[in-house]
């Protein structure tokens, strides 16, 4: 009798002790750093309204950002989470919007050693971290479903080198840094049909820009040559169609009189202010 009471409380120590551990290992906080976790919990508190953070990483550094909102219940009866707004980490134009929008979350993704702060495998470099009010969870990474709005990289570089030089021949003065953030609508031929500056202003470089890359664009497209997918702007494509949607594009005049130009169409949240949709074309928004 007395050996079945023995087995019976080791079986109990067992299970307790197991448990405990469990809740131990659960209550571990994935960062090494307290200070990373108290950046995270002020950036919470600072904004009740958002639900979650999904930090993705490659290559052990910040590659994306997406951050949820909470779900509006009368408004969005079939979503699982609210809207939410997606940065490029790699975009500059990404970079400026997210240093506005939410200054504590930018200055903590270029903190050099964000990494090496999280408790993972070290061969694991690749990586997401979904941020919530109460825990941070390690996951597995995700990419772009659809292809999205786009400038090849071919013509992007012909772009800037035509800007460079028309830009040294016409004896413009240099700007020294002087940086243009727009939106764009862009049609089903590639076409921009609608403009809102995001950073800058309505200057010299706006309409410099604008003025060259139309005549940079009839210069390299035939108009007389029926529509192909060789345009300067890529269009959405689903369902092997072509649909409007948006492209941010980040213009820098660098103070040694050369331009820097990126773009990026995935995810773009619409800024343009009192933006008409059109019935029959209808804009393409993920």
């Amino acid at each position: 009798m007395a050996t079945y009471i023995q087995l019976f409380i080791y079986f109990l120590y067992c299970v307790l002790y197991t448990s405990t551990s469990q809740l131990k290992a659960q209550g571990k906080s994935i960062y090494k750093s307290t200070s990373v976790e108290n950046s995270i919990q002020r950036f919470m508190d600072r904004n009740p309204n958002i639900d979650s953070l999904w930090l993705q990483f490659s290559s052990n550094t910040p590659s994306n950002l997406e951050i949820f909102n909470k779900k509006d219940v009368k408004n969005s009866e079939t979503r699982s989470y609210g809207i939410s707004t997606f940065y490029d980490l790699n975009f500059e134009g990404d970079q400026l919007l997210l240093k506005e929008d939410y200054p504590l979350v930018s200055d903590f993704i270029k903190s050099p050693d964000i990494s090496s702060n999280i408790r993972k495998p070290v061969d694991r470099t690749n990586f997401r971290l979904v941020i919530s009010r109460n825990k941070t969870v390690l996951k597995d990474t995700t990419g772009p479903t659809s292809l999205y709005a786009f400038i090849p990289l071919h013509r992007k570089n012909e772009l800037i080198k035509f800007l460079n030089f028309k830009y040294k021949s016409d004896n413009k003065p240099s700007i020294a840094d002087s940086i243009l953030l727009v939106q764009a609508v862009v049609n089903k031929k590639g076409e921009i049909e609608a403009v809102e500056i995001l950073y800058g202003k309505k200057n010299n470089l706006f309409s410099y820009f604008f003025k060259n890359l139309d005549t940079y664009i009839k210069t390299a497209f035939n108009s007389s040559k029926e529509y192909s997918s060789e345009t300067f702007i890529r269009p959405y494509m689903h369902g092997g169609r072509p649909w409007d949607t948006l492209i941010d594009i980040y213009i820098h005049l660098n103070p040694d009189a050369t331009f820097t130009m990126t773009s990026r169409g995935r995810q773009r949240k619409l800024r343009i202010k009192d933006f008409k949709d059109n019935p029959s074309s209808p804009l393409v928004i993920l």
